[in-house]
Parts: C-alpha cells; sequence; structure tokens
C-alpha cells in the first residue's frame, strides 16, 4: 500500500466531517439546509448532508467567523448526466451546482459536486470557488 503524504490539517477537517456524517448529529451544523435549497436537484437527504459537509469544512478553514452559516441559494452548472434507475433516480454520472454561502457578512460561492457510485448511493465533494 502507497501513502501519500497529506497535510495533516486537511486530513483532520476530512476525519471530522465524516464522523459527523457518521454520527448525524443535527448539532454540529447549526445551519441546515431549508426543506428544499432554491436552485438544487439534489434531493433533501443530499441536501443535508452536502450542508453539513459545507458548513463544518467552512468551519474548520475560517474558524474566525464565529457567526451563523447560511446556506442560500444554489445554481446547476453541470446538470445530471448519466443512466438513471428505473423509478429515475441517477444511477452513474454526476451533477455539479454552485452554493451560495453567507458568513460573516458576505456571501461565498462553493462548488458541490455530487457523484453517484452505480449501487445507489452518491459521493459528495465540496470546494471553495476562490474569485480573483
Amino acid at each position: 500500500m502507497i501513502l501519500r503524504k497529506e497535510n495533516p490539517m486537511k486530513v483532520a477537517v476530512w476525519v471530522f466531517c465524516l464522523l459527523a456524517l457518521m454520527v448525524g448529529d443535527d448539532s454540529i451544523a447549526q445551519s441546515e439546509a431549508p426543506r428544499t435549497l432554491p436552485g438544487s436537484v439534489a434531493d433533501t437527504l443530499l441536501q443535508r448532508d452536502a450542508t453539513r459537509i459545507l458548513i463544518l469544512a467552512d468551519m474548520a478553514a475560517y474558524s474566525s467567523c464565529r457567526q451563523e452559516r447560511v446556506i442560500l441559494w444554489a445554481d446547476v452548472i453541470e446538470p445530471p448526466k448519466g443512466k438513471r434507475f428505473p423509478g429515475g433516480g441517477l444511477r452513474t454520472g454526476g451533477w455539479t451546482e454552485r452554493w451560495q454561502l453567507w458568513r460573516c457578512g458576505k456571501m461565498v460561492p462553493y462548488l458541490v459536486k455530487f457523484m453517484t457510485d452505480g449501487k445507489g448511493g452518491t459521493f459528495i465533494k465540496v470546494s471553495v470557488i476562490v474569485e480573483k
């Protein structure tokens, strides 16, 4: 097995996010997604999971902001592509959305990528969009 040398802080953030999702503690992410995030094509369960990942990652990266974080809306950047289950859900492929987070008096855009695993599960990747 080959191990890459990773930034310890980056590893700690992802371990914390994974543990939070496994535990499912609603108190960890104070700002949960609304029932339906305007503009998102993800179902409410995926929205909840992506919200937890995004807010926990943002809290770890920008710990100086002690105010509540709120996700306001989403835009679909790349629409869902791939094969579908008979019921209509995406089986393979994925899509990308831009989520707008309100943090400490300013809007912060994030890319949220949803990638299906072909078995009914979905991987979620969150990254901040650095504006020039």
